[in-house]
């Protein structure tokens, strides 16, 4: 049977994160003091994780001006959601698209 240290010894290859063994540096979200500073430094993993990613490429994309394509699905119209995030996207410029 094989050992934990066997085991780690075969996961070590590139891409493979259990051969990469570093501390999970964090902040608790009461410490953030804006959206930006939550979504960088804190929710690391599952849905903030993702959270994060799609943060960090809208801002490249933003900074650097690149036009976006944007897809909504629902009744967004009908229930009066485009007041309130829909409408306040669209004025920004970002999107080229829908």
């Amino acid at each position: 049977m094989a050992t934990r240290k066997d085991r780690d010894a075969r996961c070590t290859g590139p891409g493979n994160l259990r051969g990469e063994r570093r501390e999970l540096e964090t902040r608790p979200v009461t410490e953030a003091n804006d959206l930006d500073e939550l979504l960088e430094h804190s929710l690391p993993s599952f849905g903030g994780g993702y959270l994060r990613r799609l943060w960090i490429l809208l801002d490249e994309a933003v900074g650097k001006g690149l036009p976006m394509t944007m897809s909504v699905a629902g009744p967004v119209t009908v229930s009066g959601q485009h007041f309130a995030w829909l409408n306040p996207l669209l004025d920004t410029g970002w999107f080229a698209l829908i």
